[in-house]
């Protein structure tokens, strides 16, 4: 059944007239240490109807302190965190889902290690609101993946009570404690999206919450040179299927760096080498050691080392 939350007009405080609204809101403590925006009472009714209405439903209760969170709460904080409305339905979903016993947000909330809950957003809803998930996804610039992530967090800290130094123990933070969400890029991405794989449709739209660290790049170099050769690899059996006119006109831009084109290693060594490729993206931060550059290497000793490596991925599954 539904719970109802106590009506908090007699726990209503009155700010004077003329006071600072911002530093206000910093003295009490509400903030996530940046600028809010005041939750005026026509704007945070604005986001309780887009919430379903009703202030006083209690959507869930945030842990460590297990504070209600009502929708009333939640549209003021979605309000100081900078939302529009329209975010309503993705942020209600997040914290509903960060909020399972699954999910186990006492833990995160109050470990010692430096993880934040992540928001990734699927469907026709990322688009709808304008979510960022291809160039600087992780970064600024975008409304929508920086006022969501940043109203959790402020839910996590004015209700839950994750505040640093007290029920919150993480030893060293990191930045996606301000803002953690980012939408797939799913037109641009070789595989099926990651809710479709887990069995929604691609015309729904749902939020995968997880603890992670701070986003990593794989710089290996290695990788790199192997991304190099296998493009090569598709220009030069390009370059071969055109007249000899259009061949000479097109080498010099497909290999800026070489005279003639250089042929790449037998198919049988570029099928490994793509198969490996495949696996780092998949793995993200997780990065396939010694694989040897085609350049440096026997094929056959670059060969053997990759057969040894995909060896010693076998039997796990990384998702």
């Amino acid at each position: 059944m539904a719970q109802l939350a106590a009506k908090p007009e007699q726990n209503m405080m009155r700010v004077p007239a003329g006071t600072d609204l911002t530093e206000w809101y910093f003295e009490q403590g509400w903030t996530d240490g940046l600028p809010v925006v005041p939750p005026t009472r026509a704007l945070v009714e604005a986001f309780v109807d887009a919430l379903g209405g009703d202030p006083h439903f209690v959507e869930c209760k945030v842990p460590p302190r297990h504070g209600n969170l009502t929708r009333e709460v939640l549209a003021i904080n979605m309000v100081m965190a900078g939302c529009r409305p329209a975010y309503a339905p993705v942020v209600r979903a997040a914290i509903l889902a960060l909020t399972a016993k699954a999910f186990n947000l006492n833990g995160v909330q109050a470990t010692t290690h430096m993880a934040a809950p992540l928001l990734v957003v699927n469907g026709p809803v990322a688009r709808e609101i304008g979510m960022n998930g291809d160039c600087n996804a992780f970064g600024s610039g975008n409304r929508a993946n920086a006022t969501i992530g940043r109203a959790l967090r402020l839910v996590l800290l004015n209700v839950g009570g994750a505040w640093p130094g007290d029920l919150d123990k993480s030893t060293l933070g990191h930045p996606g404690k301000y803002t953690y969400c980012v939408a797939e890029n799913e037109a641009a991405s070789p595989w099926a999206p990651y809710h479709v794989e887990k069995g929604f449709g691609p015309e729904d739209s749902t939020v995968f919450v997880l603890a992670a660290e701070p986003a990593q790049l794989s710089g290996d170099a290695r990788l790199q040179f192997l991304l190099r050769d296998q493009l090569r690899s598709t220009l030069w059996q390009d370059l071969q299927s055109q007249p000899a006119e259009m061949v000479q006109a097109r080498a010099g831009r497909a290999h800026p760096d070489r005279a003639e084109p250089r042929p790449h290693p037998p198919l049988r060594y570029r099928r490994r080498s793509r198969a490996i490729f495949r696996l780092h993206t998949r793995l993200g931060p997780h990065v396939v050691p010694g694989i040897a550059q085609h350049r440096n290497r026997h094929p056959a000793e670059s060969a053997d080392l990759r057969r040894r490596h995909l060896l010693s991925l076998r039997g796990r599954t990384y998702r």
